[in-house]
């Protein structure tokens, strides 16, 4: 449950990050297209965040440890139903529920708008335009594109205008607008419950326009009779997903058009984002991990405590190895809250063997995960002592290991 906590947080968070970094660099430019990219990018790596690792090692260390001994696993045994671990579950279950209800109203929203573009294409008239297609309908609907289709009615070819508003949907049409459109519905039916989604939304929509504008006004045509076009059409019955002419961002779009193309200036703008974007991905996506390389560290089936690189007799556990794992595996237990967030992994926890047996210096040499180092550190400092190692001349001697604890989920 935490774990889907944190998944959500970081999505929220990295989305809103990216649209204060949108709205602070990007927002009211003449650069659309790095808009649209920016935008779909923005939000197709907040959804992928907590699936992302990119592991940046620390300084790394060479180590040259003791006696590597064999890999002692631990399993979870049954967890406590206590009243405080249901009140989560029961918690977790109603979010569970209250996020589906929403991803079902916005899933058949979306079916229904996919079935009324089906139902105007199948009742349409339908002429080939270049490499698109034009759908002719009997229906009052304002003229709109979706992916390689542009849909309009009988009446609205009589318009003068009509070569405008065909050119404009083309645009739409040709740069795959309606794509980015249904990738976005997608996205929002995924997080209908992260506000900056939708911001994101609204704010591709206008890319859209502003990008099917400028194809128009790019042939030529004059733009102060093309503003007199977007405010004499009527908004007739249009489907959510599709690209048409007309919006409730009219006067935004009017207001873009007279607007010159972005200066010297505002392009270094652009760039002073870059330093904020690789920043977010950084504080997100990349984990800091100390490297450790641990040499000598054999399998469990190749190395016993008989032998050690200080002793001719190496110190022994009472009762030998096979006691040694027996008493790790039944002191170890494996932290609650490790099982219910699904922690598992493997912790060598170094110690050193003094002249007397004595188990001292006990420390994680490779970690896996705080629970679960913490765990491993008590119970390596609970062994009894040891039987001394001895050089050949008889003096007692200290001695380093490293045992491998392995937590695993069953």
């Amino acid at each position: 449950m935490n774990n889907l906590i944190i998944a959500s947080l970081k999505i929220l968070l990295s989305s809103g990050i990216f649209y204060l970094i949108y709205s602070l660099f990007l927002q009211n430019q003449t650069f659309f297209k790095i808009n649209r990219t920016f935008i779909l990018f923005a939000l197709i790596f907040s959804l992928t965040i907590p699936f992302l690792s990119f592991p940046i090692s620390d300084i790394s260390e060479n180590r040259t440890l003791g006696t590597v001994l064999n890999t002692v696993s631990v399993g979870t045994e049954k967890i406590n139903t206590n009243s405080s671990f249901f009140t989560e579950n029961l918690v977790f279950i109603v979010l569970k529920y209250i996020y589906l209800f929403g991803v079902a109203v916005l899933s058949f929203k979306f079916m229904l708008q996919t079935v009324q573009i089906a139902r105007i294409y199948r009742t349409g008239e339908k002429k080939t335009y270049g490499k698109l297609k034009l759908i002719y309908s009997h229906k009052d609907i304002s003229t709109f594109s979706f992916f390689k289709l542009i849909f309009t009615n009988e009446k609205e070819i009589e318009n003068k205008d009509f070569s405008k508003i065909l050119l404009h949907e083309k645009t739409h049409a040709e740069q795959l607008h309606s794509l980015d459109a249904v990738i976005l519905e997608i996205i929002c039916i995924l997080q209908w419950y992260n506000p900056f989604v939708w911001k994101f939304r609204k704010a591709l929509k206008e890319t859209h326009e502003y990008l099917a504008d400028k194809g128009v006004l790019e042939h030529g045509f004059d733009s102060t009779r093309y503003s007199m076009l977007l405010l004499e059409q009527t908004i007739g019955v249009q489907p959510g997903l599709a690209n048409n002419l007309n919006k409730s961002l009219t006067f935004k779009r009017l207001t873009m058009m007279k607007r010159k193309n972005a200066s010297l200036a505002s392009k270094f703008r652009i760039l002073a984002a870059v330093p904020a974007i690789a920043l977010v991905i950084f504080a997100f996506a990349c984990k800091n991990e100390k490297t450790e390389e641990i040499k000598d560290a054999k399998s469990s089936t190749e190395k016993n405590i008989a032998t050690d690189k200080t002793s001719d007799v190496a110190p022994e556990f009472p009762g030998g190895q096979e006691a040694l794992m027996k008493f790790i595996a039944d002191n170890v237990k494996y932290p609650e809250q490790a099982i219910k967030e699904g922690i598992s992994g493997m912790v060598y926890v170094e110690f050193n063997i003094s002249k007397e047996g004595k188990v001292n210096n006990v420390k994680i040499a490779k970690g896996a995960q705080s629970l679960l180092d913490a765990e491993a550190i008590r119970v390596v400092s609970l062994l009894p002592d040891w039987i001394p190692g001895e050089m050949a001349n008889g003096e007692k001697s200290a001695s380093d290991y490293t045992i491998p604890i392995k937590f695993k989920l069953d």
